[in-house]
């Protein structure tokens, strides 16, 4: 990435920021997206110098809300496709910098591991206590992957309350028939809004970053 990050990179402020790298994956940033058949092509040749090959396969171009939409280029006769949403790390990154489609996307997740949990649930030599963990730690953090950098929506906010409250339903054993207000709910299980454990969550990752040097991209960037 050194040998070729000098053709890369986008502006904001006075910082510049090429790539974000974790382990074999890659994103590369360009503002110029009639170059990008060179920028791929120049990291494709640096990356065999190394032994390393690009997998053309899985190489997405994707504009993030930015100027017009691009095209698909073509590098030494491998196509490379246009998306408008790609998963990266496990958060989908939606062209319209929206967090809604990554949001649904976590709300399915987490649905089905309720699901596949639906016999502890309905366990009775578990105590409610041990069932709370167990949502909290299996359930939780499947739908809450990745919140602290969502940009949350009035929409997505209600969507959210209401799979955290159908959850702690279906551990309480109410039915949808019954006549159980959802502050009957909460006060049962004791458990926070899923806003707020939200909220605490990016007040952690906002000290966590202002901690880091200055000079850090994350610091930087935030």
């Amino acid at each position: 990435m050194f040998r070729c990050s000098g053709s890369l990179g986008i502006t904001l402020d006075r910082a510049v920021f090429t790539d974000l790298d974790y382990a074999d994956d890659a994103v590369l940033f360009a503002q110029n997206p009639g170059r990008w058949q060179a920028k791929l092509r120049r990291f494709d040749e640096t990356a065999n110098t190394i032994g390393l090959h690009n997998s053309w396969k899985k190489t997405k171009l994707q504009n993030t809300s930015y100027g017009p939409p691009s095209q698909s280029v073509s590098v030494d006769g491998h196509p490379v496709e246009v998306t408008d949403k790609f998963v990266y790390l496990g958060s989908t990154v939606d062209s319209t910098g929206y967090s809604n489609t990554d949001i649904l996307r976590r709300i399915g997740l987490a649905s089905s591991v309720m699901g596949q949990l639906d016999r502890v649930w309905r366990q009775n030599r578990l105590s409610f206590a041990t069932k709370l963990r167990i949502y909290t730690t299996c359930v939780l953090a499947v739908g809450l992957h990745g919140a602290e950098t969502w940009t949350l929506l009035k929409e997505d906010s209600r969507r959210l309350q209401a799979f955290h409250m159908t959850c702690q339903k279906s551990i309480l054993g109410v039915r949808w028939n019954d006549f159980v207000t959802n502050r009957a709910v909460a006060d049962s299980t004791n458990l926070p809004s899923i806003l707020s454990t939200i909220a605490a969550r990016r007040h952690s990752f906002f000290g966590y970053i202002r901690c880091l040097s200055v000079n850090t991209p994350a610091h930087k960037a935030l």
